[in-house]
């Protein structure tokens, strides 16, 4: 993939040490050089322009021969149900031919994004930031546990004294009342074995019942108390817990694992896509329908094909290979350059007509081919049947649009550029890409045009570390990137 650009160039000023300070909570990183030594680090202001991202493949000249066209195998049993040409007709690059069911093809695209969504919304969720006021929350929902927590120990340890000292009395008034009891029995007498119940004895016969009832309720307050701490004590650790879990960071793995879902949710998006997109038939190139194998209604079959087309005219056509990485965002109708080895200074434009969904594996490397018409022969005169080179496809493009030097992109699951701030000073700013590779990457959000960045989050073949004294001698990176990056 290759980024071309219309910008003005880049003004790079040499620099040198700079202090990293903790600022705002880990919002972002502030750095400045002292005074006497200060100097401006390398940086690049933010502009606009126009960017073309290109998928580039190897491509070889070849004389346009008869093509049999059908459907790839995307679904079991394929429905034709559109077909506009009979044999003789004439075509033109890009006509749509005949359409099969995608009916099911388009369930899967939906049902794709919204995997993707749902991924997307996980590592999202995983990695976004607490604010001070969520934060705040979270303290203060701790607070209140301790409060409540250490209040329930304070009435429990003042109850639980009350309820000791409660069933110990009634314990005594207990045994005093079974005594007086005994003493009215022994006063009554005794008939058959039972106490004669004169009025005394069944009045001091309640009393110890009573006395007994007061035992136990104050015994069975004194258990429920005991409940109502361990009760308080359990909201208090979960309070804990939750609150350790809130502050936490997000665990590496889980980030890892996250973010690869989601790369494996937009694969499997753009597949079903691409799937759902070949169940249009277009022409490859101009030309003749030669035959015609089905009709609507009919069950296509990857055996016989849907029509033969015969090329007219004579231009010339490039087969190049497209990675499988690559295949997805490359479109019929697209604009090309084919770059000969021949003469490197050549650029002849081009179209893409066809992209085969048969993929073919060499070496473990998967490739899928794709057909590239060239202008009429005027235009290429140097141009023979053989001849080899590279394409570059135009995959995407934005104009008016925000960028910055890949250089200057700090990597990850949210990507981030250092900003110039006032006095010299640097602070890390999270930022949306677009589109991008090597040189420059489109940037959809957090930066405004004029705005001054670092041009090197990481020193150019330093991989963000090494050794120095300051400079870039031997490779090294220099205090302040090792400031930065560790």
């Amino acid at each position: 993939m290759s980024v071309k650009v219309r910008k003005a160039p880049l003004l790079v000023k040499v620099g040198i040490l700079v202090v990293a300070v903790l600022v705002a909570g880990g919002a972002y990183l502030h750095f400045a050089a002292p005074a006497a030594s200060r100097q401006t680090l390398p940086t690049f202001t933010v502009q606009r322009g126009t960017i073309q991202q290109t998928a580039q493949a190897p491509a070889t000249v070849v004389q346009p021969a008869t093509v049999n066209l059908t459907f790839p195998a995307s679904q079991a049993t394929p429905i034709l149900t559109y077909l506009n040409v009979q044999p003789g007709d004439p075509v033109t690059a890009g006509q749509v031919i005949a359409k099969e069911d995608a009916s099911l093809l388009d369930q899967n695209v939906l049902q794709a994004q919204a995997s993707l969504s749902a991924a997307k919304a996980n590592l999202e969720k995983l990695t976004e930031s607490i604010s001070p006021q969520t934060l705040a929350t979270y303290k203060a929902q701790l607070e209140q546990a301790d409060a409540a927590w250490q209040a329930a120990q304070a009435a429990n340890q003042q109850s639980q004294a009350d309820d000791q000292s409660k069933i110990q009395a009634d314990q005594q008034s207990l045994q005093n009342d079974q005594n007086t009891l005994a003493g009215a029995e022994n006063l009554a007498g005794f008939e058959n074995g039972q106490p004669i119940q004169t009025k005394t004895v069944v009045s001091d016969e309640a009393t110890v019942a009573m006395d007994k009832t007061n035992l136990l309720s104050d015994q069975n307050a004194l258990a429920s108390l005991a409940s109502s701490l361990a009760q308080a004590k359990a909201a208090h650790d979960l309070a804990v817990a939750q609150y350790n879990q809130n502050i936490a960071p997000p665990d590496p793995a889980a980030v890892a694992a996250a973010a690869a879902a989601v790369e494996q949710a937009q694969a499997g998006l753009a597949s079903s896509r691409l799937n759902a997109a070949k169940a249009t038939m277009a022409a490859p190139f101009t030309g003749i329908i030669s035959a015609v194998n089905y009709t609507v209604g009919d069950v296509v079959t990857a055996a016989t094909p849907v029509v033969t087309l015969v090329p007219t005219g004579g231009n010339l056509q490039l087969h190049a290979e497209v990675s499988e990485a690559n295949i997805a965002q490359v479109q019929v109708g697209q604009a090309a350059v084919f770059v000969p080895d021949a003469n490197p200074a050549d650029s002849i434009p081009g179209r893409v007509e066809a992209v085969s969904t048969s993929p073919t594996v060499t070496q473990n490397v998967t490739q899928y081919q794709i057909t590239v018409s060239l202008p009429a022969p005027s235009l290429h005169v140097t141009l023979v049947p053989g001849m080899t080179g590279t394409v570059n496809i135009t995959v995407a493009q934005a104009k008016n649009a925000l960028y910055v030097p890949t250089t200057a992109l700090l990597t990850g699951v949210q990507p981030a550029v250092y900003v110039v701030g006032r006095k010299d000073g640097y602070r890390k700013k999270a930022v949306s890409t677009g589109l991008y590779n090597g040189n420059d990457v489109q940037i959809t959000s957090g930066l405004r045009s004029g705005q001054k960045i670092l041009a090197y989050a990481y020193l150019p073949g330093s991989n963000g570390g090494g050794s120095g004294n300051g400079g870039a001698k031997g490779g090294g990176a220099p205090k302040f990137f090792r400031a930065l990056h560790g």
